[in-house]
């Protein structure tokens, strides 16, 4: 149903909210709240409230005069009276907010109470009529996502999505059995729990049924669009050169190394598809593992291909192979699709006679114009980023080709089980030896300058910095392109600082890549595009700007993006916050560094806003850490795809019918996050 049908959105307040990636009313229900505020019952204005954030009934009395307090910033003070007392509530740069409000008429008045000179006084609190529990009631109330680039607010999201779930039938269509199985509310329960809930466990019942019905769909959409075969016939290889390779390595293996090393010998040459997923945490060695399948395929004839999701770690991985494959007179090209015509025509024909034995490339590598000529093997890194469907196509380039993925997200055994059903599991637990632990400090701003100098201490020295931060645009925080514009100004005005974040295009974001790598820029300010992969082995300093915004998981994959050359290196991790969560968490991270834990002690150590908020994940994504937080709800939902695919019954008949449709072109090429 479009958007305009709903009462009072025409069609440039839907432009607002397709701004917010809100085009139809089901996308309005399914936009979901990223946090909730919970605001306790009705105060009397007094003594007892001072420094505190309340919400308070008053009667409008009058208006101040507009005060100019400087250039392009006034101020307005409404009066108003509770219980007898006379407070007040102060708005800045809303000189027309006195219309809003009506002489002797009741108000709710939210906010925090100051003492200012002798007065009670309230600065831009959130204000609604009496009657009205659309924007202020007691209890949970829901936060939702906003833009600066949209005009959508608070109080019209809360609107419109109370006024969809009036009119909009939801049809429940998982089979009664599972969802009794499950243990699961209805989904109109959930969506009115999860959007208007009358308390905490009513929104903790909802997260949990659509949580459940997103572990459900993307299990169903693995087993219905699986393409690779385990168990099919696969390539036999000879294992033979291993004495050469290790002799060839500039350090020692880990047991695990070598124990991952065995493993993928014995499925190369038992004559059946190897599918295996390499699970090591950030710096275990993945790579040089890869690198010794990769080297067996060539000893036995065959071509291989290397996969990567951006040209940025395509590149990288081009760049750090081709030396050691040199070595052994083994033809190693790069492959991506910003390659010139001529460029393309002569790769593609080097893959067509077999003169090419390494190929390393982004999804370019799947195109329809590239031709094999005895594809024997493929190596696939950042598997959270390829979905299934596309790990298939590349059986499509050659009948009995092995497959190895590899992934740094470090979950538990029994998920990783349920996730990557047709891959055999290998875990790298060790990290090399000789390898520098990267000094780790939680600051508050008190220490915010001394960082910063320090970083500038370090550019003098030769080295690079990354400076993250946790959005490129919000209402509430900081965006990557202001902080770049500040820290400029204060700290980095003599040296060269770009930022990059994951809307740019991807020819702006591979050039500021490249000048990075080159040294061209000292200071990159980024978002979280640059987690997974990068490895500029001159950069030792990673400063990560509101550090209490991201998830420990999430600091421990950006601060791996240090550590990867000789020089000592440093990750700061900053935060205005004063919560005692966010001290205990931040400072588990100064003396932790082994991933999983990491993780574990993220989930078990979450605020309540993050227990009860949603993630906003993009279509095709799956958040990873949702399914670690409720491991036993998804497994139950990876154990029911077996019921409904064998049990014909009208229901789940219905049921798979649903999920082809809403899922199949979403979740084919599913990625998680």
């Amino acid at each position: 149903m479009e958007l305009t049908k709903l009462k009072g959105i025409g069609g440039k307040r839907a432009e607002e909210f397709e701004n917010l990636g809100i085009y139809t009313v089901g996308d309005l229900i399914n936009y979901l709240p990223r946090d909730y505020e919970y605001i306790p019952k009705l105060e009397s204005i007094g003594k007892d409230v001072i420094d505190k954030k309340v919400l308070i009934k008053g009667e409008y009395l009058s208006s101040s005069r507009l005060i100019k307090i400087r250039k392009n910033f006034s101020m307005i003070k409404l009066r108003f009276k509770n219980e007898g007392s006379i407070f007040y509530a102060t708005f800045f740069n809303n000189p027309f907010i006195s219309r809003s409000f009506k002489k002797g008429h009741m108000y709710k008045l939210y906010g925090k109470v100051v003492k200012n000179g002798n007065n009670l006084d309230m600065a831009n609190p959130v204000i609604s009529k009496i009657d009205d529990n659309v924007m202020l009631k007691v209890g949970y109330n829901p936060v939702y996502p906003l833009s600066s680039k949209s005009k959508i607010n608070q109080r019209l999201l809360r609107k419109y999505i109370r006024q969809s779930l009036e009119i909009v039938d939801i049809k429940d269509v998982i089979p009664k059995k599972v969802m009794e199985d499950a243990d699961v509310i209805s989904l109109n329960e959930a969506y009115a729990g999860i959007h208007m809930p009358s308390g905490r466990d009513e929104i903790l019942k909802a997260k949990k049924r659509l949580d459940f019905d997103e572990f459900l769909g993307f299990n169903l959409s693995i087993a219905m669009n699986k393409k690779l075969s385990y168990g099919e016939k696969g390539n036999v290889f000879k294992i033979e050169g291993k004495e050469e390779y290790l002799k060839s390595l500039p350090f020692d293996l880990t047991n695990a190394q070598k124990n991952a090393l065995v493993q993928i010998e014995d499925d190369l040459k038992r004559g059946v598809k190897m599918n295996r997923l390499i699970q090591g945490d950030v710096g275990s060695g993945k790579t040089v593992i890869a690198q010794y399948a990769l080297y067996l395929a060539a000893l036995n004839g065959y071509q291989s291909v290397m996969l990567a999701p951006t040209k940025i770690l395509a590149k990288q991985h081009y760049d750090n192979l081709k030396g050691f494959f040199d070595k052994f007179n083994i033809k190693s090209i790069f492959l991506h699709s910003k390659m010139t015509k001529a460029e393309k025509d002569e790769a593609y024909e080097k893959i067509r006679v077999g003169e090419a034995g390494v190929i390393i490339g982004t999804h370019a590598v799947f195109s329809k114009a590239v031709e094999y000529h005895n594809l024997g093997l493929c190596v696939i890194d950042e598997q959270h980023r390829f979905g299934v469907e596309q790990r298939g196509l590349i059986t499509k380039k050659g009948g009995r080709v092995h497959t190895l993925v590899m992934s740094a997200t470090p979950i538990p055994r029994t998920l990783a089980l349920s996730i990557y059903k047709d891959l055999d599991l290998t875990v790298v637990n060790e990290k090399p030896k000789g390898r520098k632990a990267i000094k780790t400090k939680y600051y508050n701003l008190d220490n915010y300058e001394n960082t910063y100098n320090f970083a500038l201490k370090q550019i003098d020295a030769g080295r690079q910095v990354y400076v993250v931060c946790p959005s490129i645009d919000s209402d509430d925080i900081e965006s990557v392109e202001d902080t770049y514009n500040r820290i400029k100004k204060e700290f980095f005005s003599k040296n060269s600082i770009e930022y990059i974040h994951g809307k740019m295009k991807e020819d702006e974001k591979d050039k500021i890549m490249e000048d990075f790598y080159a040294g061209k820029i000292q200071v990159l300010v980024s978002t979280t595009v640059i987690e997974v992969g990068i490895d500029n082995k001159n950069a030792n300093v990673m400063i990560i700007e509101g550090a209490d915004r991201f998830g420990l998981a999430t600091l421990h994959q950006l601060r791996g993006r240090v550590g990867r050359g000789d020089e000592q290196s440093f990750c700061f991790l900053l935060s205005s916050s004063s919560s005692k969560n966010v001290i205990e968490r931040l400072s588990f991270m100064e003396r932790n560094f082994d991933g999983f834990e990491i993780a574990l002690f993220d989930l078990k150590t979450r605020g309540i806003g993050d227990i009860l908020g949603f993630k906003q994940s993009g279509k095709g994504s799956f958040d990873i850490y949702k399914a670690m937080e409720n491991n036993d709800l998804f497994v139950k939902a990876a154990d029911t795809v077996e019921y409904l695919l064998e049990e014909n019954t009208k229901e789940n008949r219905t049921y798979l019918n649903y999920i082809n449709k809403k899922y199949f072109l979403e979740t084919k090429n599913i990625t998680w996050n």
